[in-house]
């Protein structure tokens, strides 16, 4: 969804495909953090709350704080069920 906007550019086949693994970076981060919390919840559960955390403070310097919402609020609510999780869990994996 964050990547589509790379189709309009008009840049060609290659800087196209470029583009896109350029736009999608943050979601293979997120992807490997996710990969991460489902094998270790409490730990995963930190990193998704310092992604949020770091997303809210680098979006709250845009023109448009909202934004800092709309991104670091789910990454802050993916970590503490993470954490909640770990913590319900022992640490032990089912």
């Amino acid at each position: 969804m964050f990547a589509l906007d790379v189709f309009e550019g008009g840049y060609g086949m290659l800087g196209t495909m470029v583009a896109l693994f350029m736009h999608l970076i943050p979601s293979f981060i997120l992807l490997a953090c996710l990969v991460l919390a489902w094998r270790k919840p409490a730990i995963g559960g930190a990193i998704f709350l310092a992604l949020g955390v770091l997303f809210t403070i680098i979006y709250l310097k845009s023109p448009m704080p909202v934004y800092a919402l709309m991104i670091s609020v789910p990454l802050l609510v993916i970590g503490a069920l993470f954490i909640i999780n770990g913590v319900a869990k022992g640490g032990r994996h089912t």
